[in-house]
Order: C-alpha cells, then structure tokens, then sequence
C-alpha cells in the first residue's frame, strides 16, 4: 500500500512536516537540508511523499513477471 502520494503536490517548505519515519538533516557541505528515512536508511534531497507500508513490501514481492 503507498500512502501520502496526494499529499506532496509541489515543493515543500523546510518546515513542513515529514512523513513518519524521515529526518530533516541540515548538509553544511550542500547548506540545504536533505531528508533520511530512518528504518531503510535511504537519503534523498527531495521532500519525501510516499510511504510504503509493509503490506507495500509484502505485495511487490508476491508479484509474478
């Protein structure tokens, strides 16, 4: 299941709220904040919008190419 795939319409603001689970880390190198999920350790620049529930997990592994 993807949730939250609605809610990001546009740039968000660094004060937004993230989605549970994601950081807002402050890069001095880049002087802009990046975002880091904290269970699968991905890091990307852009404002996170999607949340894969395990259910998400489970079923893109049970699909048959």
């Amino acid at each position: 299941m993807v949730l939250g795939a609605d809610t990001c319409m546009g740039p968000q603001e660094d004060t937004s709220p993230l989605p549970e689970g994601w950081t807002r880390v402050w890069s001095a190198e880049q002087k802009k904040n990046y975002y880091w999920h904290q269970a699968t350790g991905v890091t990307q620049w852009t404002f996170p919008c999607l949340l894969y529930t395990s259910d998400a997990a489970d079923e893109e592994a049970s699909v048959d190419l």
